[in-house]
């Protein structure tokens, strides 16, 4: 009876080992893949900001790439002024973020699903290195137009940026607008044309360079005379105009 007995103990002793056994395995194993991850995610964000460093010091127009392997579960890739930043979650849902100075501004976008990826990295100016190759508007001029100044004059309004093509339309709005492509950082739009589309009314001036890539979006206004154009500043709950 005892001899029984104890050798029941002893195989629930041994079930109980092995389940702790299991356990302790599985978390370990997920622990050293979340730690796999944080280690990919690392290098994905010194890879990419050791290349802006190494272009930002070569001459304007300079272009190269970098190989970059993003690990699953990346909520977002960011660039924001001379910082690159990698969110990554983890399975408890805790956010990891990796973040790398550069020395330079840096623009542009990147694809942040999981995989090994080849991103353009261009030197467009003395200040800022471009990651991608998507169209990217830096500046528009002017930016605002006084509805006065339409007529026989006409001005041009000029789009500067990076990465157009002959292909690349822009748009106001959503609606093509007829242009000329001057180079790859520069392109011209009709203000007379954009007048008689929208009229007195601010516009977001967008390009877009087939088959999909698409820029960010930046603010034109012909404005009636004797007032003021929309864009280019806020106003405050005082009426001041910042």
């Amino acid at each position: 009876m005892k001899r029984g007995q104890l050798s029941t103990e002893l195989m629930f002793l041994i079930g109980c080992l092995i389940l702790v056994s299991l356990i302790l395995m599985y978390y370990s194993a997920r622990q050293i893949s979340e730690t796999h991850k944080i280690s990919k995610a690392e290098d994905a964000v010194n890879h990419l900001a050791d290349k802006v460093n190494e272009l930002s010091s070569l001459t304007t127009g300079t272009r190269d790439t970098v190989w970059i392997d993003i690990p699953s579960q990346v909520l977002d890739v960011r660039l924001s002024g001379r910082h690159i930043s990698l969110i990554l979650i983890s399975a408890s849902g805790e956010q990891y973020i990796m973040t790398k100075e550069t020395l330079t501004d840096v623009i542009g976008g990147v694809n942040f699903s999981a995989g090994i990826q080849q991103l353009h990295v261009t030197k467009i100016n003395e200040t800022t290195v471009k990651i991608g190759t998507e169209p990217m508007i830096l500046d528009i001029f002017p930016m605002c137009i006084s509805k006065s100044e339409l007529g026989s004059n006409n001005p041009i309004v000029t789009l500067f940026g990076a990465d157009f093509l002959p292909t690349s339309a822009p748009f106001a709005d959503g609606t093509p607008i007829p242009s000329t492509f001057v180079n790859v950082a520069t392109l011209t739009l009709n203000s007379e044309y954009i007048y008689n589309a929208f009229g007195l009314v601010a516009t977001q001036i967008s390009v877009r360079t087939p088959p999909d890539q698409e820029s960010n979006s930046v603010c034109f206004h012909i404005y009636p005379t004797g007032e003021s154009c929309a864009c280019g500043y806020s106003i405050t709950s005082g009426g001041e105009v910042l």
